[in-house]
C-alpha cells in the first residue's frame, strides 16, 4: 500500500525538475549529433551511401499491397502515438487503482516526455540542410517517432512490471520486448518510410530519455528513505505483491493445448485455402453483383458511415483496442490468462489470414475503390475475421462475468454482433470484399475463436475455487480441560480406547 508521504512535494518536483533537465539535454544533445550527420553527408558520402541502400533493398524485397506490407504495417502499428496513448493511459490509471501513485506519474512523465521528444527534435533539426530522396512520409524523418516510442514506453512498462515477473521468466520478458523495439524499427525500414539513421538515432534518443526518468525515479526512491535496490528488479520491488495478478491457476495440459492449437491453426489454413481457390475459379454471380449494386448506389452519408464502420476492423485500430482489453482484463480478473488468451487468438489469427491471402490471392472486386486501404487478396475478409475474433473474445471474458439482465452483458452483446457486422457491410460497400470473402473470414474466425476459447480456458477463475487460507489459531483463547461433559481430554479418544 502507498505511503501517504511518498508525493510530498519536494520529492515529487524533484522528479519532475530533473526529467526537464533530462529532456533539454536529450534534445540538445541529439541535435549536436544530428548537425554532425549532416556534415558527415556532406564531407563523407557513406553515411548517405549507407541509407540509400538499405533504402533501395527493402523497397525491392516489400511489395507494396502484399500480405507482407499488412503484417509490417500492424506490427510498426505498435509503436505509433495512438496505440501508446492508450497503452499509458490505461496502465497509469491501473497503477492510480492500485495505489502506486509514484509508478503512474513516472509513466505519465515518461509518456508526454517521449510523445513531446521527437518533434522537438524534428524542429530544431529541421532548419539543418539534410539532402536525401523524399520518403514515404512529408517533411523531416529524424528521428523516428516509432522508434522512440517503442523503446521507451515498451521499456517503461518492463520497469515497471518486472517486480512481478518471476525470475526465471524475467529475461525471457526482456529479450521479448527488446525484440519487439526493434521489429517495429525493421518494419519502418522495410515500408520506406525511414532511413535506418532515423531509426537508430531514434532508438538512441528514447534510451536516453527512458535513463533520464528512470534515474530521476531512483532518486526519489532514495528522497523517501527507500533502500537503493538493482535495477533488475524493477522500478518499485515492495510493489511485486500488488502488481502480481492473484493466484495463478496452471494449465494441466500446456503441451496439449498447444498441440490443439496449432494442429487447428494448420487445419484452418488448409480448408480456408482450398475454400478460397474455389470461390476464385468458380465464385458464384451473386459473389460480384453484389459489390457491384453497392457501389452503384453510394451516397455521401453512407460513405461516411462506411469510412467510421471500417475503421472498428483497420489493423491499427484492433491493436489499439486489444492493447486496452489485455490490461483491463489483467486488472478487473486479477489473472494473466485472458491477456495470454487475447494474444494467441489475435495473433493467429493474424498469421492465418495473411497465409491465406499470400497463397489464395483473388483479386478485388472490379468497381470504384473507397478509400485508400485496398487489400492485397480478396479472400478472406481479414477485417471481419479480426473483428469476430477481438469482440468475440471481449464477450468470452465479459459475459460469464456480468449479471444475466445487466446493461453490461446486453451491451456486450450488442457490441459482439453490431461490429463485426459493420465491419463486414463496410467492406462490400467499399467494393474491398465480396459476400464469399465475407463468409470465409466468418467462418474462419468463429472456428479459430472456439478452438482457442476451449484449449486456454480464459475463465478457469470462475470455476477454479482458490486455495484456501490458513486461519491462525486466537492466542488469548483459553484451552479447555475438559469437553462439555466434564470429561478430562487427557486420554480421551474418539474410538472409545
Amino acid at each position: 500500500m502507498t505511503a501517504p508521504n511518498e508525493l510530498s512535494r519536494r520529492p515529487l518536483a524533484s522528479f519532475i525538475g530533473t526529467s526537464l533537465i533530462g529532456l533539454v539535454l536529450v534534445v540538445s544533445v541529439v541535435t549536436v549529433c544530428a548537425g554532425l550527420m549532416v556534415l558527415m553527408e556532406t564531407t563523407w558520402p557513406t553515411l548517405e551511401q549507407l541509407d540509400r541502400g538499405a533504402a533501395a533493398l527493402v523497397d525491392r524485397t516489400v511489395e507494396r499491397q502484399s500480405p507482407a506490407a499488412t503484417a509490417f504495417s500492424v506490427i510498426m502499428a505498435l509503436g505509433g502515438n495512438v496505440v501508446m496513448w492508450w497503452l499509458a493511459t490505461v496502465t497509469a490509471a491501473g497503477m492510480v487503482l492500485r495505489r502506486q501513485l509514484r509508478l503512474a506519474v513516472f509513466l505519465v512523465v515518461t509518456g508526454l516526455g517521449a510523445l513531446a521528444l521527437a518533434p522537438l527534435i524534428k524542429l530544431v533539426v529541421g532548419g539543418l540542410p539534410w539532402d536525401r530522396p523524399a520518403l514515404a512520409l512529408p517533411g523531416n524523418a529524424f528521428p523516428s517517432g516509432h522508434a522512440i516510442n517503442a523503446v521507451v514506453f515498451y521499456g517503461a512498462m518492463l520497469l515497471v512490471f518486472l517486480p512481478a515477473i518471476s525470475r526465471r521468466l524475467r529475461g525471457l520478458t526482456v529479450g521479448l520486448v527488446a525484440a519487439m523495439v526493434v521489429a517495429i524499427g525493421l518494419t519502418q525500414a522495410a515500408l520506406g518510410v525511414h532511413y535506418a539513421s532515423d531509426i537508430v538515432g531514434g532508438w538512441i534518443c528514447g534510451v536516453a530519455w527512458l535513463a533520464v526518468t528512470t534515474y530521476a525515479f531512483r532518486r526519489w526512491r532514495t528522497a523517501l528513505g527507500r533502500a537503493p535496490r538493482p535495477l533488475g528488479e524493477g522500478l518499485e520491488p515492495e510493489a511485486a505483491s500488488v502488481l502480481a495478478p492473484g493466484h495463478v491457476v496452471h494449465m494441466r495440459h500446456p503441451e496439449r493445448s498447444a498441440v490443439v492449437v496449432l494442429a487447428t491453426a494448420s487445419v484452418v489454413t488448409a480448408a480456408l485455402v482450398g475454400l478460397g481457390l474455389l470461390v476464385t475459379t468458380a465464385a458464384l454471380g451473386f459473389d460480384d453483383a453484389v459489390p457491384r449494386w453497392l457501389a452503384g448506389h453510394r451516397t455521401a452519408p453512407l460513405d461516411r458511415l462506411a469510412g467510421l464502420l471500417s475503421w472498428a476492423g483497420n489493423p491499427k485500430a484492433i491493436v489499439s483496442i486489444g492493447l486496452v482489453i489485455a490490461p483491463l482484463a489483467i486488472g478487473c480478473v486479477h489473472r494473466w490468462r485472458p491477456a495470454a488468451y487475447l494474444v494467441v487468438l489475435m495473433a493467429g489469427e493474424f498469421v492465418i489470414v495473411l497465409t491465406i491471402a499470400a497463397i489464395v490471392r483473388r483479386p478485388i472486386p472490379a468497381v470504384p475503390q473507397l478509400g485508400d486501404d485496398v487489400p492485397g487478396s480478396g479472400f478472406p475478409a481479414g477485417p471481419t475475421a479480426a473483428a469476430v475474433c477481438l469482440y468475440g473474445a471481449l464477450a468470452v471474458i465479459l459475459v460469464p462475468r456480468t449479471r444475466p439482465q445487466g446493461w453490461l452483458r446486453r451491451l456486450t452483446l450488442a457490441v459482439v454482433v453490431a461490429v463485426p457486422a459493420g465491419v463486414a457491410l463496410s467492406g462490400l460497400y467499399r467494393g474491398a470484399y465480396r459476400p464469399l470473402d465475407v463468409a470465409g473470414a466468418v467462418l474462419l474466425a468463429v472456428t479459430w475463436l472456439a478452438v482457442v476459447t476451449f484449449a486456454l480456458d480464459p475463465n478457469v477463475d470462475l470455476h477454479t475455487p482458490p486455495p484456501p487460507v490458513p486461519v491462525a489459531a486466537e492466542p488469548d483463547m483459553p484451552v479447555p480441560a475438559s469437553v462439555p461433559d466434564g470429561t478430562p481430554l487427557t486420554g480421551r479418544s474418539d474410538t472409545g480406547g
